[in-house]
């Protein structure tokens, strides 16, 4: 089932890249025409994706997790239920397959000058501004959101086919927010992070270099073992190299000193 599931997402990211070759395509040859109809609506929905202050602190979010865009093809699951759309949502933010956490959508802000797409923010703040946003909390929230994605795609076009300077949409944008679900469990704690020092203070650094390689059976899934070791070894603030897969482990790493035995006790007694 695993292997099936990895073959279905290598399908489905091969399907997205001949589609949207496809799309600049058909936009060269409207480009290079004198048609002047309405503007068809892509198979391709431009998803910009934001998460939470809350939810980035307790996952650890990279800067690539805090924010960034999925292409969702037009009529699939993923435009049509919740659960799809949540699963779309997975795969470019994997940490969140661990989390629970709930949704809301927004019409996008369009440079009338470039045509990029942005996410109304604070200005106080300079996060994400939710107040604009509608809940999506059923699978006619998310049918409605994608129908609210193409209106906004026909509307601007309509609107910018009339001002030159003014680039048209390639295709239908609409903006998701991730926020934590206010009736979430807390998050998981670990005894090995209890008063530990903060690893930015450490003066030097170790160099470890070990491996495992488990007796029975290997490890089922080298790369949702290789996301739990980020998880667990964020906090330490450690950098290196490692290897995972089917066989096991083999890491060179450098561990900040100061932390260096709550890394052990982590390694030791809470990596399976």
């Amino acid at each position: 089932a695993k292997q099936k599931s990895r073959n279905e997402k290598i399908e489905r990211n091969y399907q997205l890249k001949r589609m949207m070759t496809a799309n600049v395509n058909n936009d060269n040859d409207k480009n290079n025409s004198n048609d002047t109809s309405a503007y068809p609506i892509p198979s391709l929905y431009a998803v910009r994706v934001s998460v939470d202050e809350q939810l980035r602190e307790e996952l650890r979010l990279n800067g690539r997790e805090k924010r960034g865009r999925v292409f969702i093809e037009k009529g699939t699951r993923g435009t049509q239920t919740l659960t799809g759309l949540r699963h779309e949502i997975h795969s470019f933010f994997r940490c969140l397959r661990k989390s629970t956490f709930v949704l809301s959508g927004g019409e996008p802000l369009v440079d009338a000058i470039t045509g990029s797409i942005t996410s109304p923010t604070n200005p106080d703040t300079g996060l994400v501004d939710d107040s604009q946003y509608w809940p999506i909390t059923t699978d006619e929230d998310v049918v409605e959101t994608f129908i609210k994605a193409d209106e906004f795609f026909q509307v601007k076009n309509d609107n910018n086919n009339q001002t030159t300077t003014t680039p048209l949409l390639k295709r239908p944008s609409i903006l998701i927010h991730v926020t934590k679900d206010p009736n979430a469990p807390p998050p998981e704690t670990f005894p090995y992070l209890d008063n530990m020092a903060d690893p930015a203070n450490t003066t030097h650094m170790t160099m470890l270099s070990f491996y495992s390689f488990p007796p029975k059976g290997g490890i089922d899934n080298p790369e949702e073992f290789a996301q739990s070791l980020r998880k667990r070894w964020k906090p330490f603030g450690a950098l290196g190299r490692v290897y995972v897969a089917k066989e096991g482990v083999n890491a060179q790493m450098s561990i900040p000193t100061n932390v260096i035995d709550n890394f052990v006790d982590c390694c030791t007694n809470y990596i399976p």
